[in-house]
């Protein structure tokens, strides 16, 4: 006879002040992962069900402060899992959250100094994020997008490109664990690197580039931006901002990933030679981090956040 899995269900509420975003769920994941169960956690205000083993689907139940929830138990081990993750929600799951930087102020909102506004000069404006004012020649940053010149026409031995997935994601999280290992290292630099390590190992993620090159012989790049497009759209589609916000670092883990395939992207790291404004649909954690400050005078993005 097959052997009995038991189920366990606790209900709760988040009472996290900025929802389940990367931080804390960052935490419930290496929990959840702890156990062989199948961990879950479902949204009742939207009926999402989350693997509590993979950050981008508990970021992607977009679960808010005040939401009802239910966590969900099964497997062999089932009761130590249960009693572990319900400890962690009753004590220490409220303390993952941290204090976000104020919302900029909407005052002077379009507002221009007397003498830009007599010159007549057209104006397009933005939502700043600092005060200021930056000069420098514009450089731009390409989107995301596979190397010119790769044959996405040709044959795909799916053993093969599957084989390349492993690789990449292997590469990428021993590279990543690398760099966190190195002194002097800022704060949000740990930061940035953990939340890619996160990704880069995301069971969700993977499984699901797998999947891709498997049922619709896609080879290993074009997988990857397929799995992009699909959780940046769960993620755009989340109520918190904080949430919406981690395309970011999902983008940053799949240029990676992609470079690690081919050893390149077309998205070369940004040698800036002179002082610039850096405009870009997006700027990735790492691209940011890589950029000379000293020669960097402002940054124009069109999708981006406060944080």
């Amino acid at each position: 006879m097959p052997e009995a899995i038991e189920r366990c269900e606790y209900a709760f509420t988040c009472p996290l002040p900025n929802g389940l975003h990367a931080r804390p769920a960052n935490t419930l994941e290496r929990l959840a992962s702890g156990f062989s169960s199948r961990v879950s956690i479902v949204n009742l205000n939207n009926q999402r069900v989350a693997n509590a083993k993979s950050v981008l689907s508990l970021v992607g139940a977009d679960i808010k402060s005040g939401d009802s929830c239910v966590l969900k138990v099964g497997g062999k081990d089932c009761d130590e899992a249960y009693r572990a993750i319900v400890h962690f929600l009753e004590t220490e799951f409220v303390s993952c959250d941290e204090a976000l930087p104020a919302p900029p102020s909407a005052s002077r909102k379009n507002w221009l100094p007397p003498v830009l506004r007599n010159a007549g000069v057209a104006v397009l404006f933005g939502l700043p994020v600092v005060s200021g004012f930056g000069r420098g020649k514009i450089v731009f940053v390409q989107a995301l997008r596979l190397p010119e010149g790769l044959d996405e026409a040709a044959p795909v031995c799916v053993e093969q490109e599957l084989k390349n997935v492993d690789q990449a994601v292997a590469e990428l999280c021993r590279l990543i664990s690398q760099r966190l290992e190195k002194k002097n290292l800022s704060p949000t630099e740990i930061g940035v690197l953990e939340a890619h390590l996160s990704i880069a190992q995301d069971v969700e993620l993977v499984a699901y580039i797998r999947k891709a090159v498997k049922e619709k012989h896609l080879c290993a790049g074009r997988a990857i931006l397929e799995a992009f497009a699909f959780f940046s759209s769960l993620l755009k589609a989340a109520r918190s901002e904080l949430i919406r916000e981690r395309i970011a670092d999902l983008r940053d883990v799949c240029t990676q990933l992609i470079a690690e395939l081919y050893g390149t992207t077309d998205q070369a790291s940004v040698e800036l030679t002179a002082p610039s404004i850096v405009v870009a649909e997006d700027l990735t954690p790492s691209q940011f981090l890589n950029l000379d400050k000293q020669k960097l005078s402002g940054l124009v993005l069109r999708c981006a956040g406060a944080t």
